[in-house]
């Protein structure tokens, strides 16, 4: 099941998302907390945009770099992530990650096993900066075309050029991992999902590279 949310269901998501506070957590840190017990997790991931169910072993996106783990929230779920997108404006940072997400229960689990699931949520923008780090849902940023959405967007540092320039380079990274723009597009279309639905930023960059010649 695709879990793309409505634009009503988003602004809720909003005040989630929004709530998440500024945390200063060295990568270290993060390393210490992935302690070394037995990981239980699923062998197929669906990339964040799209939905499109691909094994990790067989098409490979990057790591992201170790300061997204200065967020909170990325830091006290590591798990197997991977970098779908980046961009950057002046010294501050925004990646796009998504991936295996670790689930920690209000009870552990009896055996002591680290359980990660799929993330189905859209992944997450961690915004980092020399002084802190914050990560947000990317359903919010990609929601830039709502105003009343934009409104906290842009107090999350998303202006219209860094969520274009973010979905571009996300766009690119698929497309070379799938095996070039047709074969890309052909697993695109195989999800059935609406494009246009996804927001106007997502529907315009599809749209870009539906135009580009080669790619």
């Amino acid at each position: 099941m695709i879990n793309k949310y409505p634009i009503y269901v988003i602004s809720l998501l909003m005040v989630i998302t929004f709530a998440i506070g500024t945390q200063n957590c060295t990568a270290n840190d993060a390393k210490i907390l992935a302690q070394s017990r037995p990981i239980v997790r699923s062998d197929t991931l669906l990339d964040p945009l799209f939905a499109i169910e691909y094994r990790p072993s067989e098409i490979h996106f990057q790591n992201p770099p170790d300061d997204v783990y200065k967020c909170k929230d990325l830091k006290m779920r590591r798990g197997n992530i991977f970098l779908f997108g980046q961009t950057s404006k002046g010294n501050v940072h925004y990646y796009y990650v998504s991936g295996w997400m670790e689930y920690i229960p209000d009870t552990p689990h009896p055996t002591g096993a680290r359980h990660f699931e799929a993330d189905t949520y859209g992944g997450v923008i961690a915004i980092v900066s020399p002084d802190d780090c914050r990560s947000t849902g990317a359903d919010t940023a990609w929601s830039y075309d709502n105003e009343q959405i934009r409104q906290i967007t842009e107090q999350l540092g998303f202006t219209k050029d860094i969520v274009y320039a973010l979905l571009a380079d996300t766009v690119d990274r698929e497309v070379q991992a799938f095996g070039g723009k047709e074969a890309f597009l052909r697993r695109l279309a195989a999800t059935g999902i609406d494009v246009s639905k996804l927001g106007k930023p997502i529907e315009d960059s599809i749209k870009t590279l539906r135009e580009t010649k080669t790619k």
